[in-house]
């Protein structure tokens, strides 16, 4: 079973699109980091 997996990317939109591609899985929003000026995504109806 896969708990986590961890994708850095340089652009979130792309890498979101790209992972959906190449899985069939889309990500959705999961929040941003304040004062770290990072993003999130999750998969959908996860959290």
């Amino acid at each position: 079973m896969l708990d986590h997996l961890l994708w850095g990317v340089p652009d979130l939109e792309r890498g979101v699109h790209d992972f959906a591609e190449a899985t069939g899985v889309r990500a959705a929003a999961g929040g941003r980091h304040a004062g770290v000026g990072t993003q999130r995504r999750h998969r959908a109806g996860q959290t």
